[in-house]
């Protein structure tokens, strides 16, 4: 499989209004128009009508000044009439279907304006994998993984700019959008090969695995092979145990290896991630966004090493309200006095370490606030001797102090 994807989407979260990029690259699309349905191929499909339907990528640059680039998708196109836009991004790239040949075009543009064009005639209502590779200054369509089209009239890289990139409707062109169903849509800014075509086709959004997984994984996990040695990762794209799909994320991944959970994105109450170093330590990692950043240092909230717990910690000078990621904190009030305050609604065994690290706080109080929850009986606990710290745990009523 290749290992750089920048847009993975297989419309298997089951939601039409915001779709996930399992990529990892932080790539989501957004419509308020499209429905997702269960697929008669894999997993789910996304419905565009020949109307106005549209999913929008955003500025999508992984094509500007491109030398290579590759799109793969799984799509069928139902009856309609006229010609149709079936993605775009404006002076780049455009795709459009032809009721009447039945004919899959696309256009593509390099950096002096030269066009080059390959089409393929399909069938309505049938699932095709289709491919476009271009490399070399030369176009390729490929349709079932077999060469089709080719066009050798580009000169330059791609062009480039800033335009929106859409699948479906796109008002800036005079099409309207083409009727079709799209299970698994691919982009990546290198050339691929015939053998990732291949791996496509065989295991259509993802690999298939059924018989080495122990826990019962969801759509967002991130997953983990041979964190012993050098950790393979993968994301969860379809679950339906004892059945799940998984997209690469690292190279050398198959649907025999072992895996563990290792992090869960893009549900708001529940993204975090678990990483096992080499130092050695297990670290827990919270505050997780959709990027490629997993494992950043700033999100690491909690380590267990051969020297024991390590929790992370941040200095502050002036008012801050602390948030679930925070364990320790030292303070500086060199400055001034300042107010450090609890969270409104922390979970019930919640602990802070609050420390002043440099000797100002008999000068410069730090007062620490309640937020509505009592610190010992009072709305307020103030640290007023030097090096003072303080560890506080919510006992799911009030602050306790130890």
């Amino acid at each position: 499989m290749a290992t750089t994807a920048k847009i993975v989407y297989n419309f298997n979260e089951n939601n039409a209004t915001t779709i996930r990029d399992f990529s990892e690259n932080g790539n989501d699309a957004t419509s308020s128009t499209i429905s997702v349905q269960s697929s008669s191929r894999v997993g789910n499909e996304a419905l565009f009508d020949d109307d106005s339907d549209v999913l929008s990528l955003g500025n999508i640059t992984y094509l500007n000044n491109s030398e290579d680039a590759a799109l793969h998708f799984g799509v069928k196109f139902t009856t309609s009439t006229g010609t149709g836009l079936f993605f775009s991004k404006s002076g780049i790239i455009k795709s459009t279907y032809n009721y009447s040949t039945n004919s899959l075009s696309f256009q593509v543009t390099d950096s002096s304006a030269t066009n080059a064009t390959v089409s393929a005639t399909l069938v309505i209502d049938t699932y095709y994998d289709i491919t476009l590779i271009y490399s070399a200054d030369v176009l390729t369509l490929y349709v079932d993984g077999v060469s089709i089209d080719t066009d050798n009239t580009l000169v330059d890289g791609l062009a480039s700019n800033s335009n929106n990139m859409y699948i479906g409707y796109n008002n800036g062109d005079a099409e309207l959008c083409s009727r079709f169903v799209l299970n698994e849509f691919k982009l990546y800014n290198e050339a691929i090969t015939t053998n990732n075509i291949d791996a496509w086709i065989a295991e259509q959004n993802g690999i298939l695995s059924s018989s080495v997984i122990k826990d019962p994984f969801q759509v967002g996990d991130v997953i983990a092979t041979q964190e012993n040695e050098t950790p393979k990762f993968a994301v969860v794209s379809f679950a339906d145990f004892p059945n799940f799909r998984f997209l690469p994320l690292t190279s050398g991944i198959t649907g025999s290896m072992f895996f563990s959970r290792v992090a869960h994105l893009w549900d708001t109450t529940r993204q975090w991630s678990l990483k096992i170093d080499d130092t050695p330590s297990v670290c827990f990692y919270d505050n997780q966004t959709k990027s490629s950043e997993v494992f950043t240092e700033s999100k690491k909230t909690y380590c267990l090493t051969k020297e024991g717990a390590i929790l992370p910690s941040t200095t502050k000078t002036s008012n801050y309200t602390l948030t679930g990621s925070d364990a320790r904190i030292y303070v500086d009030s060199s400055a001034g006095a300042f107010t450090l305050t609890l969270p409104s609604s922390p979970t019930t065994n919640k602990e802070f370490e609050i420390v002043d690290s440099v000797g100002y706080c008999r000068a410069f109080n730090v007062i620490i606030d309640g937020n509505g929850n009592n610190i010992i009986g009072y709305s307020q606990y103030i640290i007023s001797i030097d090096y003072e710290g303080i560890k506080l745990i919510f006992n799911g009523t009030n602050w306790n102090l130890i």
